[in-house]
C-alpha cells in the first residue's frame, strides 16, 4: 500500500495518481491551536481546478485546540472492495468550505495523509 503525506496541504491540488485508486484510509490533522474548521476535498481526477471540479468526498478538519495535543481524524473506507474506488485518478485540497477555493491562512495548512493503493496499470 502506498501513502501520501503532506506536513501542510493547502487550496493547491496535490497529485496522487492518475488512473484507477483504492483509498483506504485518510488522516488528518490540525497542528494550529486557533485554526478554524478546514475542510478536505478529494477528486476523482489528477488535476481539478478547486472550487469548479466537485469534490467526490469531503471531510472535516479539526479545529485547532490549544488544550490538548493536536488530534488525528482518521476516516477508514471499509467495504466488500477493501476502500473506496476512484476510478480516474486521486488528488485532494484543504479549502475553508466544503466546495470552495479560498485555502487556509498560512500557519493554518493541516497535515494530510492518504493510504491508497494503484489498481490495474
Amino acid at each position: 500500500m502506498a501513502q501520501t503525506r503532506i506536513v501542510a496541504q493547502n487550496a493547491t491540488a496535490t497529485e496522487v495518481r492518475t488512473g484507477a485508486t483504492r483509498v483506504k484510509k485518510v488522516s488528518v490533522r490540525q497542528k494550529t491551536s486557533d485554526a478554524p474548521r478546514l475542510y478536505l476535498q478529494l477528486f476523482n481526477i489528477l488535476t481539478p481546478t478547486v472550487g469548479t471540479t466537485v469534490p467526490v468526498d469531503v471531510f472535516r478538519v479539526p479545529v485547532g485546540d490549544a488544550a490538548r495535543q493536536p488530534p488525528w481524524e482518521k476516516y477508514i473506507f471499509a467495504s466488500s472492495f477493501g476502500g473506496k474506488f476512484y476510478d480516474t485518478g486521486l488528488s485532494f485540497a484543504v479549502t475553508t468550505t466544503p466546495t470552495g477555493l479560498t485555502a487556509p491562512d498560512s500557519g493554518d495548512e493541516p497535515e494530510v495523509i492518504v493510504d491508497w493503493e494503484p489498481l490495474g496499470t
